[in-house]
């Protein structure tokens, strides 16, 4: 039987999926935003902004319960990196990357 349109616009849409991701990145010292994002560190890889930016807030929102400054909202997830107000989510084919 023939594949439809839509099935094979499907597959390639989750070929796609697959190819990309989102990266949650961390400047320097953890507020340093003014160096180039290749040189940001990689907290996480997540298959969507979405999830990227669900993970990036529950981070923050643990830190403002557990850091006593309330300037400094940041929390040490399982790699040992600091995520802050100043981390990103960016997609990996952001050329701001290369």
């Amino acid at each position: 039987m023939k594949r439809g349109i839509s099935e094979m616009s499907a597959a390639a849409g989750s070929l796609a999926a697959a190819l990309f991701a989102w990266l949650l990145l961390v400047p320097p010292g953890g507020n340093d935003v003014s160096q180039p994002l290749k040189s940001w560190q990689k907290a996480g890889s997540y298959v969507s902004e979405r999830a990227c930016e669900y993970e990036r807030r529950i981070h923050l929102a643990g830190a403002h319960n557990m850091v006593p400054n309330p300037g400094e909202a940041a929390r040490t997830d399982l790699n040992g990196i600091t995520i802050t107000e100043s981390s990103m989510c960016v997609s990996d084919t952001d050329e701001r990357l290369r």
